[in-house]
């Protein structure tokens, strides 16, 4: 292998900051100089990457062994959070069957067993639909009647007295798909394009919130289609108008290839000569029911391109391109399956959007034993609207990157005692279905996921070019100041130069040896914790240098490069160093019998590669 000795200074290059979060939109010299190519299981808020807070896995208890196994390995069909005032339960749909859990002792039973048990619904849907509407909480399946969760107990929809004739009923909700509640009205996708409402909420008489009387009896036009050309409805949700201090504005309904707004805060007795609904969006819209979070007055939803902003998407119509406000992260989003994109799950917590990635087909049981087939997500993408911003300066949303460790069927998000929750059902290895709280303040000081996991963060950086690509340059070293390290950390270095396929690792990982806790004694009190200052580590020589075919010199030899970090454990990312020096441009390239003889030792990254299971190999809750 041919080398050199032409020295010059050294040159450097690096990562001071990441305010700016991910980008793999545009080519790796686009990228700017406080954002990196890939981020996984990291925060950036404050403008340093950190590894991400970390999952508590949830203990459910069940009645019995045979309800046990029929919650775990059967198909999710969904969840929601049925608040109650400071307390609140999860509701969740599993092979037809809606069970409540407890979420603070993890007690979790069906309503389709033991006395007064409901019939099932439908075990084949991909999902059902739950809205609460005041004390009530109503969920569908789309053939059977609806659940109506309230009032101390659970039954079907069925019929009320008419309010002023008597010996006449009225119907209560109508079979249907997905809901939505504002305005004091219940509203329902009772056909596949078109929806119904239901009659005015009366604190007197709180059942009236149940009741479809009006468009009945009153002939009040309570009935609405979406143009055909939307495709049919996927989404509802009432987008607040803060701003003006009017509360709830209007209804927005979605097709796959639209939006439309209805003004359903006019008169009811209006609606019948009024025009209410808009077209507001074209050529974009939600793609599934879950798949839409209310941020401010704007409405976040995952469409067929990527994420995209109601908002944004509207100030785009008058230009060239109305492109979603995913691109940062295409990389991760562009390989999702179209098809299973039904499945998507969006909620907003701690300032933050969280949705769904990589979805994919797995295996389930079916109540009746055969296979069958359930949609889970490979990592979630965060989105972080804080990332730098205090009171003297606002900064624009930066994403943080790709979540992996549980594999996500649905997030939900609610205020329990207090303290606003996000929980993460997931669709284990094994097929199991877990149930996953995040602990932005946790009371490990070691931070450790669940099942005592050290989190594996990785991020790769922009393109470094030490001032000038068009110049050769021989790789020296990497310098790496870290902090706020917790227990023991391995770090890993790896190098790319000139956009090979791959990376190439230094000599030797380093084990940092950060937090020392203090023992708690009767006289001391808690134990107390000490974290580690900053350490800077220095990387120095790679263990395996070889000549990929095609590259036509060494890999020491470079134009451009990037570096990749991965640790295992927890600790923050200070700054990153690189430093090289101007080579000769005469330095050869390996010979042919170079290139045959020297081992490829580089290595592929896999993105998903951190996933949550059982230390012990068990699948049992």
């Amino acid at each position: 292998m041919a080398t050199s000795d032409y020295k010059l200074e050294r040159e450097f290059d690096g990562l001071t900051t990441v305010a700016s979060g991910m980008n793999s939109g545009v080519t790796l010299s686009g990228i700017a100089a406080d954002q990196y190519a890939l981020g996984v299981n990291l925060h950036v808020r404050g403008g340093r990457a950190r590894t991400r807070a970390p999952w508590e896995d949830l203990t459910l208890s069940f009645e019995s062994d045979s309800d046990r196994l029929a919650f775990q390995k059967g198909k999710h069909q969904g969840a929601a959070f049925y608040s109650q005032g400071t307390r609140g339960q999860m509701v969740s749909a599993v092979a037809g069957e809606i069970w409540i859990t407890d979420l603070l002792n993890g007690a979790t039973t069906s309503l389709m067993r033991g006395d007064g048990a409901l019939s099932l619904n439908h075990w084949g849907v991909p999902r059902m639909y739950f809205q609460q509407a005041q004390r009530y909480m109503v969920i569908q399946d789309g053939y059977n009647k609806p659940i109506i969760l309230g009032d101390g107990g659970a039954r079907r929809a069925g019929t009320q007295p008419h309010p002023t004739d008597a010996g006449e009923v009225v119907p209560e909700v109508p079979v249907g798909k997905q809901m939505a509640f504002g305005h004091g009205r219940l509203f329902v996708a009772s056909i596949a394009n078109g929806f119904i409402a239901g009659d005015i909420d009366k604190r007197e008489t709180p059942l009236d919130v149940l009741r479809f009387s009006e468009e009945t009896y009153l002939n009040e036009s309570g009935a609405f289609l979406l143009p055909y050309w939307m495709g049919e409805i996927t989404m509802m949700s009432l987008l607040p108008i803060l701003d003006q201090g009017i509360g709830l504005g209007p209804l927005m309904v979605s097709g796959r290839h639209g939006m439309m707004a209805y003004a359903i805060d006019v008169f009811r007795d209006e609606w019948l000569d009024t025009d209410i609904g808009a077209v507001v969006m074209m050529n974009a819209g939600s793609m599934g029911h879950r798949s839409a979070a209310i941020v401010n007055s704007d409405i976040w939803f995952r469409g067929s391109e990527g994420l995209r902003s109601f908002r944004v998407t509207r100030d785009e119509f008058n230009k060239f391109s109305n492109s979603p406000s995913s691109r940062e992260v295409n990389a991760i989003l562009d390989p999702d399956t179209s098809w299973l994109l039904h499945a998507a799950s969006v909620e907003l917590h701690d300032n933050r959007i969280w949705m769904t990635a990589h979805p994919e087909n797995v295996t389930q049981e079916n109540p009746d034993g055969s296979a069958g087939r359930d949609i889970r997500h490979r990592g979630l993408v965060t989105l972080d609207f804080d990332p730098v911003s205090t009171i003297t300066q606002s900064g624009n949303p930066a994403f943080d990157g790709l979540h992996t460790g549980p594999f996500p069927t649905s997030i939900v998000t609610g205020s329990l005692d207090g303290l606003d929750n996000l929980w993460v059902w997931s669709k284990d290895n094994g097929y199991i279905n877990r149930l996953y709280r995040l602990q932005e303040e946790s009371h490990d000081w070691l931070r450790l996921d669940a099942f005592d996991k050290q989190i594996e963060s990785k991020i790769v950086t922009r393109q470094m070019d030490f001032g000038n690509e068009l110049t050769l340059k021989l790789i020296c070293g990497l310098d790496v100041w870290v902090a706020d390290i917790r227990g023991d950390v391995t770090v890993k270095a790896y190098w790319r130069p000139d956009g090979t396929k791959e990376w190439i690792e230094w000599k030797t990982p380093v084990l940092l040896r950060g937090t020392m806790e203090a023992p708690a004694t009767s006289s001391n009190g808690p134990a107390e914790v000490f974290t580690q200052d900053r350490i800077a580590i220095r990387f120095g020589e790679m263990s395996n240098q070889y000549c990929p075919p095609g590259r036509g010199r060494d890999t020491e030899g470079f134009y451009i490069a990037q570096v990749m970090l991965v640790w295992t454990g927890h600790m923050e990312l200070v700054r990153i160093r690189a430093f090289a020096k101007r080579a000769n441009e005469d330095l050869g390239g390996c010979t042919e019998d170079e290139v045959s003889a020297l081992p490829r030792t580089g290595t592929r990254h896999y993105t998903y590669s951190y996933e949550l299971t059982p230390g012990d190999g068990s699948w049992q809750t």
